[in-house]
């Protein structure tokens, strides 16, 4: 997983660097041993925070349950950790593990099998000696009709401030809006997209 978190562009983006628990080189600065008790990654947040990571490889149609996330809890409760992230190759919680989750004190996310699976990483290409470098699905590109009619927009505002785009269902209007909207409006700026 630590490759998953140093490869895949939303993660890249939000952390800085990725540790095996033991690996960490803050690990004796804040007084854990090495002993893996529930934290297995630690990531360095870009705004400056501690992420504590823990993952959990279970049959698909497991419920993860209460006493499988305690001992992560307990330690990822103490200094200098700002946020969680349970990592589950199940997407099934039992009602006691769903309710540990809420209202703590340092949030806790989830990254469940569905989220991996609509990943970038390209699983059906993973070499299993190799996981320390995963592949990337290639990123989707307009195809000829959505080029043609992203052009004719681009056309049409430069005479006019508003517009309308007309397109036969299942050819990928969405899609096409947001390249529209990328190349019309400048970086840090919104765009409303009403279908």
């Amino acid at each position: 997983m630590k490759a998953f978190f140093k490869t895949d562009p939303t993660w890249v983006d939000r952390f800085e660097d990725v540790w095996i628990w033991k690996e960490w080189p803050d690990l004796s600065r804040y007084q854990f041993s090495q002993q893996d008790t529930g934290i297995d990654l630690i990531a360095k947040e870009r705004d400056g925070g501690w992420c504590a990571i823990q993952c959990k490889c279970f049959d698909p149609h497991y419920n993860i349950q209460k006493s499988d996330i305690d001992s992560f809890f307990t330690l990822s409760g103490k200094k200098p950790f700002t946020a969680r992230l349970i990592v589950s190759t199940t997407d099934k919680w039992s009602v006691h593990a769903e309710d540990a989750l809420s209202d703590q004190q340092i949030p806790t996310n989830r990254i469940g099998l569905a989220n991996l699976a609509d990943s970038r990483i390209d699983w059906n290409r993973v070499v299993p000696e190799q996981l320390s470098v995963l592949p990337l699905r290639s990123r989707k590109t307009l195809l000829p009709h959505q080029q043609e009619a992203v052009s004719k927009v681009l056309a049409g505002f430069q005479s006019s401030d508003r517009g309308k785009l007309v397109m036969a269902c299942g050819t990928g209007k969405t899609f096409t809006s947001l390249k529209i909207a990328e190349a019309i409006v400048p970086p840090g700026e919104a765009i409303l997209f009403l279908s």
